[in-house]
This record gives C-alpha cells, structure tokens and sequence, in this order.
C-alpha cells in the first residue's frame, strides 16, 4: 500500500512510561511513541506519521485528553524502513 503525504500539523512527540510499554506488550502489541496535538477528529487508525526521518504506524485509537476536546492523544509504532 502507498501512503500519500494528507495534512501536516503541530504536536509533540512523548516516549511512552515503561509501564505503557509493558501493557501493550501484553497485548501483543508494540508501542514506541505517543504524539500529542490539538483536539481534531480527522486522524484515523489507518494512517501513518511522519516525524523526521522515521514513520510510525498509529496502533491505538486518537483519544482525547482529558475529555475536554483541547489535546489528543496517539499511540504509535516504528516502522522499519518505513
């Protein structure tokens, strides 16, 4: 599948407590980043992100922070040679 370059935005790249590491390992999961940005609702779960030079796969659904629709929360994996 080819991916295409669909919105560019502000947000900030967090590395995940070991804990989160922890849990999603015992989902059989992976989970290597988590990007933070301002309240939208266009993410999907089949898209991928672009930060630098690496590209992740998103492996959660966007959450929102709080609850209060201000930051949303995106769990993410590498991907190699992405």
């Amino acid at each position: 599948m080819a991916y295409a370059a669909v919105l560019t935005m502000i947000g900030f790249m967090d590395t995940p407590s070991s804990r989160e590491i922890y849990e999603f390992q015992k989902l059989d999961n992976q989970l290597d980043r988590v990007l933070y940005y301002p309240y939208r609702t266009d993410i999907k779960t089949d898209m991928r992100v672009k930060y630098q030079d690496e590209t992740y796969e998103v492996v959660g659904r966007p959450q929102d922070q709080g609850g209060q629709g201000e930051v949303m929360r995106l769990p993410l994996k590498l991907v190699p040679n992405g």
